[in-house]
């Protein structure tokens, strides 16, 4: 093992430490040749390719959490001594001789599949199609569906050819959707009437009745000790490309072109309302204005508690951040610093349930990255895009437990107020709404709050 190790650290001085240990350079050969084919015969316990949903589940996290980028995979030269016999097909683009190396490593920098069985003039592009990893990654079946749900629109026949390409067992791969296809799936599926009702029935259990009300502040208040709330409302830009001819209607205060993103959330994180599409240009909390949810706010038809129920008869609440207007409904902190010990304690309650929009959003942008870049489509399949990350955000938090971790959100230390960031923290977040100024609120409103 000693002369393996040696040759495999400096493999031009054989003789020499060949002399040093007393053998021959042929001896040096000889065991260097049997200890690494011991090692090979061994290697699938050290070389592992994830194959299980768990292992491949595992690798996904590990990766997202080191580097926020799934597994890489990529083909390098190594330098070699030009065989006697079929020289010439070693020689590369380069003009040297090598051999190429395919491997595939995980996020511990170790790894999971090795291939050295091609000569250097051979291009990396055959080498993957060859490739035993290529034939261990599969589609689910339902990309499959897809395809063939899409046979017959209008893609000028390229979603046929993917579905005969998928039905060939030695190409199942991702890479097979082409660009058209996949734009297709997109504009498809963001119309189809089957699409819409899923997305409501995952996405918009809106509560009907002041009992459905209740409940979820029953959950608020449980969790975060803040009564009679039915949950809190923010708004994020999210990034798009400058639809054609929209001059400046899309141009925010950040000086790039967006969308907003309005929502309100519940105490596990969850989306109750969505409403997206409305152009950046609208400044600060304005937004929500626009929204069915504040119409039927204002014209009382939400079928909120009615204060004999409420606890201390209080005003069921929904609660904001200073981008809003303070409402007889809605509330917000007290501004400045200058704050009594009362307003202090409020400003502290009320920031909890806050927290939850901001780390419903931070997730969202997490896990569909999607909405780390600008968005390249019309603004109408750009709502629908939100709409259905937004929905299955819901669906995933609802089936899976292991879509938001601990480690996921924020966390308060009781004892000292200490607050724990969410790792969703690390990466840049979506923009915040203007803070509006000059809204004058109502009497009732400002009482409500005094309250």
């Amino acid at each position: 093992m000693k002369i393996c190790l040696r040759y495999l650290g400096d493999p031009g001085c054989q003789q020499g430490f060949g002399q040093e240990l007393g053998v021959s350079q042929a001896t040096v050969s000889r065991t260097v040749d049997r200890v690494v084919n011991s090692i090979v015969a061994q290697s699938n316990e050290w070389i592992k390719f994830p194959t299980t949903n768990h292992e491949l589940m595992e690798a996904k996290r590990i990766w997202q959490s080191l580097y926020k980028f799934p597994t890489a995979i990529g083909v390098i030269h190594m330098g070699s001594l030009k065989p006697n016999r079929h020289g010439d097909e070693y020689i590369n683009r380069k003009g040297k001789p090598t051999l190429n190396v395919q491997a595939t490593c995980d996020a511990r920098e170790m790894f999971t599949s090795i291939d050295v069985s091609w000569p250097g003039s051979v291009h990396d592009s055959r080498i993957w199609r060859n490739s035993q990893t290529r034939s261990q990654l599969r589609t689910s079946k339902s990309i499959q569906q897809v395809l063939e749900l899409l046979g017959d629109r209008n893609t000028n026949g390229q979603a046929d050819r993917d579905i005969e390409r998928w039905k060939q067992p030695q190409v199942q791969y991702h890479v097979l959707l082409t660009p058209v296809t996949c734009r297709v799936i997109v504009s498809k599926t963001a119309h189809v009437a089957e699409c819409d009702r899923l997305m409501v029935h995952i996405l918009s259990r809106f509560p009907k009745t002041s009992e459905e009300w209740q409940e979820i502040a029953y959950n608020i208040e449980t969790r975060w000790n803040f009564p009679n709330c039915g949950g809190s409302i923010d708004g994020k830009h999210l990034r798009i490309v400058k639809p054609a001819n929209s001059g400046s209607y899309f141009f925010n205060y950040k000086d790039y072109h967006s969308i907003v993103l309005m929502a309100l959330v519940n105490a596990d994180y969850e989306f109750i309302y969505v409403n997206v599409g409305c152009n950046g240009r609208v400044s600060d909390g304005g937004v929500l204005e626009y929204t069915k949810f504040y119409d039927k706010l204002i014209e009382k038809k939400l079928n909120l508690p009615s204060n004999d129920v409420t606890k201390h008869n209080l005003n069921f609440v929904f609660v904001a951040d200073d981008a809003f207007a303070l409402h007889e409904n809605i509330l917000k902190p007290f501004p400045g610093n200058n704050l009594t010990k009362e307003e202090s304690i409020f400003n502290y309650r009320l920031s909890r349930v806050r927290r939850t929009v901001e780390n419903a959003f931070g997730i969202l942008a997490n896990r569909f990255r999607v909405f780390h870049t600008p968005i390249n489509m019309q603004p109408d399949k750009i709502d629908k895009i939100v709409l259905a990350a937004c929905a299955l955000h819901n669906f995933l938090r609802r089936s899976k437990t292991s879509y938001i971790t601990r480690n996921d959100v924020d966390t308060e230390i009781i004892d000292t107020g200490d607050i724990i960031r969410g790792d969703w923290r690390a990466e840049r977040p979506l923009d915040n709404l203007q803070p509006g100024y000059g809204r004058n609120a109502s009497r009732e409103a400002k009482e409500n709050r005094i309250i």
